[in-house]
């Protein structure tokens, strides 16, 4: 009887936990121009969303590879645990699935104009208009997917504050060399 009891009351606190803490999740699903398909994307909004107002702006972090729920549920915890140990401020995420990743992530050479580049870069920075995002956007990728992210800084680095490239596997000499050459990568050593 007391297992019974003491697993009545866990229950509606774990479930009231849940929707205390749990984050608001939009799905927005557009034509892509780039892509000439419709795409899909999923925007994570922090606890702090709702209160929202125009004043407010809210970093935007871009994880790609969302189709790999072992890549992106780890990272969707980390940021929702240093969000909520005031590590990093309240950020919009935006889970990009990939459909051909290591086509749509293929750098041929860095001046090539990649569809994925541009559908970040103008059609889903225009979508993301209405959630108030801040001038602060970082890149997360993994292994293709993290050249890619490279490769995006690289043409676009106004737009990036950060990226995080996790095992970047192509052209990985290509663009070290690259970033050398414009004198991007700012070694410090403590």
């Amino acid at each position: 009887m007391k297992k019974i009891i003491v697993i009545a009351y866990l229950i509606p606190f774990l479930f009231g936990f849940n929707l205390v803490t749990g984050q608001e999740i939009d799905t927005l699903s557009f034509y892509s121009e780039e892509f000439k398909e419709e795409r899909t994307v999923y925007i994570h909004k922090p606890q702090a969303y709702k209160y929202k107002s125009k004043s407010i702006e809210f970093p935007v972090i871009y994880l790609l590879d969302g189709q790999h729920e072992w890549f992106i549920n780890p990272i969707l915890s980390d940021i929702k645990y240093l969000q909520y140990a005031h590590e990093i401020p309240n950020a919009i995420v935006v889970v990009i699935p990939l459909k051909n990743r290591n086509k749509e992530c293929d750098i041929p050479n860095l001046d090539a104009k990649l569809p994925l580049d541009s559908f970040l870069t103008s059609e889903l920075n225009k979508k993301l208009k209405e959630y108030n995002p801040s001038n602060f956007k970082i890149l997360i990728g993994h292994s293709y997917s993290a050249s890619f992210a490279l490769y995006s800084f690289y043409n676009h680095p106004k737009l990036y504050s950060s990226v995080i490239a996790n095992t970047p596997l192509n052209k990985i000499e290509l663009l070290v060399e690259k970033f050398k050459e414009k004198n991007m990568i700012k070694k410090k050593f403590q």
